[in-house]
């Protein structure tokens, strides 16, 4: 791919750090280990995002052809074609991917393409897209087709409804039948 080119084209930038206080603020809190998009260049039909595998992860590298941190950042870079970078819509979450084609192991520094795909029912909350993941040349690494998300349901607090399980320990003898459905 011609990543000058797609960068000239996508003029509008955003750092890591800025992509990452948004997903904060929808509520999706990353760990030091997947954040991996560095910066986010988009216009209004296709993104491109810089992803770095944090150095702490570099040992693991050779074990994997689809590491997750950098897989999941370009996962991640979605975000510049959501259109709610600037706003407090609710999240958007992983729901589909049609197809992924593993043409050569990612690579520390890459790069993710993204643009629209398929049938995409933003009216529905359904969003999908296709993404290359490239090296730093341009060579595609990872072809992602038609990736689906889709905003989440977010319901309103309320404090007599249980919001989270707490899982308790019942010891129960070792020949005891088990309880339960």
């Amino acid at each position: 791919l011609p990543l000058n080119a797609i960068q000239a084209r996508c003029t509008t930038r955003h750092s890591g750090a800025a992509c990452y206080d948004r997903f904060q603020q929808w509520g999706l809190q990353y760990g030091s280990s997947f954040k991996t998009l560095q910066a986010l260049h988009l216009n209004g039909t296709e993104a491109l995002a810089h992803l770095a595998l944090p150095p702490a992860l570099s040992a693991d590298l050779p074990h994997y052809g689809l590491h997750p941190s950098l897989l999941d950042g370009a996962l991640q870079s979605c975000i510049g074609l959501i259109g709610h970078l600037d706003n407090h819509a609710a999240p958007y979450l992983p729901f589909a991917l049609e197809e992924i084609l593993l043409h050569a192991p990612l690579t520390e520094q890459c790069y993710a393409h993204v643009t629209a795909a398929g049938e995409t029912r933003a009216d529905a909350g359904l969003l999908k897209f296709n993404i290359v993941i490239t090296d730093t040349t341009g060579q595609p690494l990872v072809t992602l087709r038609e990736f689906a998300i889709r905003q989440a349901a977010v319901a309103p607090a309320d404090a007599s409804v249980v919001q989270a399980f707490i899982p308790t320990w019942q010891a129960a003898p070792a020949d005891a039948p088990p309880s339960g459905p």
